[in-house]
């Protein structure tokens, strides 16, 4: 029923969704990081993180 090839493009398929995945929240943190409600994101978590 499963061909190596079929095997391969599903195989290849997913790894290409996972280097997108990865590569798109790279991107989204990289933005983010110099957005300027990240600065007050990160003391939010810095000080609960510290409460705890």
């Amino acid at each position: 029923m499963f061909t190596p090839f079929l095997m391969a493009v599903i195989l290849l398929t997913l790894i290409a969704i996972g280097f997108s995945a990865v590569g798109i929240y790279f991107f989204a943190e990289a933005k983010w990081n110099k957005h300027p409600l990240a600065r007050c994101t990160q003391r939010r978590a810095a000080s609960f993180a510290a409460a705890y």
